[in-house]
């Protein structure tokens, strides 16, 4: 698996799955080369981008309704020449494309996740893979019920990272969100 440094991604405010969390995320989803994958809530496009360079013969559409991230994926593409990756400036699921997926990745969902899941449901392809990252309870609790409902065999990793900082002599080490990630797979 080609892994991404964070700094290496061209940056704004707009939000990032965080190095560490993409690499579990993408071990989850039990990538293949030629795989078609969608990513929902693209935000800086650090996910999208990571799914499109190791699925070189695949292809990775990414959908995100906020200006300025869609301008900073698009940046991205171009900067790590992720030609697989189609980047749609919308909201899910309504400007989804009707077609089917290998694997979904949820990474934001805007209020819109039993919607996410009625797509999911009619567009991922058997034996298909949703993998959904979350830092809130209360969407942990809404994945899991849907979930069950939609009848997904499904696990449940809950990481922590904290990386080290320097303060004069000192070293402090500073921890990020906690990050739920939730596999779904009939």
């Amino acid at each position: 698996m080609k892994i991404i440094k964070d700094k290496d991604f061209l940056r704004s405010k707009v939000p990032m799955t965080k190095e560490e969390v993409r690499t579990i995320t993408m071990s989850k989803m039990a990538l293949k080369v030629d795989d078609h994958i969608l990513d929902i809530g693209g935000g800086s496009g650090a996910m999208a981008i990571s799914l499109a360079v190791n699925t070189p013969k695949g292809s990775v559409t990414t959908i995100e309704k906020n200006e300025e991230a869609y301008d900073l994926i698009l940046k991205n593409r171009k900067k790590f020449k992720a030609n697989n990756l189609k980047i749609i400036n919308g909201l899910a699921p309504e400007n989804l494309p009707k077609e089917k997926f290998d694997k979904i990745f949820v990474g934001g969902t805007y209020g819109k996740m039993t919607e996410i899941f009625t797509y999911t449901n009619k567009f991922l392809k058997k034996d298909g893979i949703i993998v959904l990252n979350f830092i809130t309870i209360e969407n942990i609790a809404k994945a899991i019920e849907l979930l069950k409902k939609y009848d997904f065999d499904y696990e449940i990793t809950q990481i922590t990272i904290s990386k080290s900082k320097r303060i004069k002599d000192l070293t402090l080490m500073q921890t990020n969100n906690t990050v739920t990630i939730i596999k779904g797979q009939r």
